[in-house]
């Protein structure tokens, strides 16, 4: 399908009144390797609550608006197929797109821009969770095949996939061989916002024109990387762009949401042998962190300090700045292992996830960089006529003989 044009019309955002932070977390069942080892489930949920058990026995409990299950009571079908027993609680597929996912598919239809986060140890099912498998598929294709189904006419959409490695955005749309020196820049400008410059769009009518691209853009992933270079520790950004409005290419009628999925990086320890790369590798994990946090704020001065939020800080805030800095949808998905072996990593995830749940960003109205820019302009006019008037009010009255209420002696 032919790429998008950079000189297409700019688009403008739709205007909503809420922000919605959604946070879930999902167990897996045993791995290969934890069976092996004889594992011990250490979890256990129930509706919105998550029980994790220490190894002294003590019992540390959790609040989320999802946890769901997914270690045990299904059956797999002939045809692969993983479904819950009857009266059973497992959360399959479809479970977790419903809770997670639906509702994200539903703000970008109405024009508002959502994120969908997918958190955890390497391992414990972020991937399968967002893309799952040809028989289990995933939030994403589910939430692609939903999306485009009304697409047609005056709507349109269109596919990116980005990767940040320490620190370096590429586009896996294209071989690593082709991608810029020093990976794609983020820019900033009055009439686009926030915006990756030369990343690669693709027009996609179904949600098999989205499976098409995500495979060969996975692919080059692991396609001539480097040894060093662990495709774990990266995070993998997919943002489905839907355009909507009248057919004249006028961009006063274009209104422009996206949809973006992005799978962190492993959340796990940094091993040492990783020597100069780990300085980096988790910073896009903590400036997210930071970013959330300041979001949960409320400053009663918006020029202080604290009403900055460091979207700088890492390509990955940066990039999803639009989405972020709201009104939005944010979802958080954190996955996490049922063994015992893994207590300190699942704990760890599980008090980041805590932070996060704790936080609902203010609400506010979405508005286009050209709006934003004409009001600012309108504003600051309506307040030089205001000062030009009230000084020539002034000099009027300077330059005016006091009344006293007898008249002036005439002048010989």
């Amino acid at each position: 399908p032919p790429a998008l044009s950079a000189d297409g019309p700019a688009p403008i955002v739709l205007q909503m009144a809420r922000v919605d932070v959604v946070v879930g977390v999902r167990v897996r069942p045993f791995s290969p390797r934890e069976e092996k080892a004889g594992g011990t489930l250490c979890l256990d949920m129930d509706c919105t609550t998550t029980a994790l058990r220490d190894p002294s026995g003590r019992l540390h409990t959790f609040t989320f608006d999802h946890s769901l299950w997914s270690h045990d009571g299904f059956v797999v079908d002939e045809d692969g197929r993983r479904a819950p027993c009857p009266g059973g609680r497992y959360a399959d597929q479809r479970h977790v797109y419903d809770a997670l996912g639906r509702p994200a598919v539903e703000d970008l239809w109405a024009g508002q821009h959502a994120c969908i986060f997918a958190h955890g140890q390497t391992g414990a099912g972020k991937t399968y969770t967002l893309l799952g498998d040809p028989q289990n598929k995933g939030i994403v294709p589910r939430a692609c095949e939903e999306a485009l189904r009304p697409v047609g006419g005056q709507r349109q959409a269109w596919l990116s996939i980005m990767e940040i490695y320490n620190e370096v955005a590429l586009d896996l749309m294209q071989p690593l061989s082709e991608q810029p020196r020093g990976g794609l820049k983020i820019r900033q400008t009055p009439s686009r916002g926030v915006f990756v410059d030369g990343i690669t769009k693709h027009r996609v009518e179904s949600c098999e024109d989205v499976e098409h691209a995500i495979g060969p853009a996975l692919a080059n992933q692991l396609t001539g990387a480097p040894q060093t270079r662990n495709v774990a520790r990266a995070h993998t950004v997919i943002s489905l762009e839907l355009r909507q409005g009248e057919a004249a290419p006028d961009a006063e009628h274009t209104v422009v949401s996206t949809l973006n999925f992005v799978d962190l990086a492993g959340s796990e320890r940094l091993d040492s042998a990783l020597g100069c790369y780990s300085g980096c590798i988790n910073i896009s994990l903590a400036a997210l962190n930071n970013v959330i946090e300041k979001l949960g704020r409320q400053p009663v001065d918006p020029s202080s300090r604290d009403a900055v939020v460091p979207y700088r800080n890492s390509r990955l805030t940066r990039s999803l700045q639009t989405a972020l800095s709201g009104p939005g949808k944010v979802v958080l998905v954190s996955a996490v292992s049922p063994s015992a072996s893994n207590f300190e990593e699942t704990m760890s995830t599980l008090r980041w996830v805590d932070r996060v749940k704790r936080i609902r960003p203010a609400a506010g109205v979405a508005e286009s960089f050209q709006e934003r820019a004409a009001g600012d302009a309108h504003a600051q006019k309506a307040k030089l006529q205001a000062e030009a008037g009230a000084q020539i009010g002034r000099d009027i009255a300077a330059s005016s003989p006091e009344r006293t209420g007898s008249p002036e002696t005439p002048r010989r």
